[in-house]
């Protein structure tokens, strides 16, 4: 740094106040981020152990409904309701043919209204 010439700034007064209001501005954000950060994390570590929670509390209920349908005895189910069980066959409509042809569907339609006068 010896052989080195030093360069020298003159900086106003007011542009140095200016400059180290923007730097403490720039600083306090940085910290505000910072707490930002670290508060999402701790939230983040208690959502991650509710969750933890939630599933093994489920896991438990699951296991004791098991437990429960292989205790009760089976019920029976009347005649009446076994019907209702079973999927009923649907009629099924006809589908008409779709022509695109807007000559045929005028004639069709002709036809139809000709039948209805008779």
């Amino acid at each position: 740094m010896v052989n080195q010439s030093l360069i020298h700034l003159k900086i106003e007064y007011n542009e140095a106040v200016d400059s180290k209001r923007k730097l403490l501005s720039l600083e306090k954000n940085s910290l505000k981020i910072a707490q930002f950060i670290e508060n999402y994390k701790n939230l983040r570590v208690q959502e991650l152990n509710a969750k933890s929670k939630l599933f093994i509390k489920t896991n438990a209920l699951l296991n004791d409904l098991k437990k429960l349908k292989n205790i009760l005895p089976k019920a029976g189910i009347p005649k009446f309701l076994r019907e209702d069980e079973e999927p009923r066959e649907r009629k099924r409509v006809k589908e008409k043919k779709y022509n695109p042809d807007i000559q045929s569907q005028l004639k069709e339609i002709q036809d139809k209204l000709n039948e209805l006068g008779r």
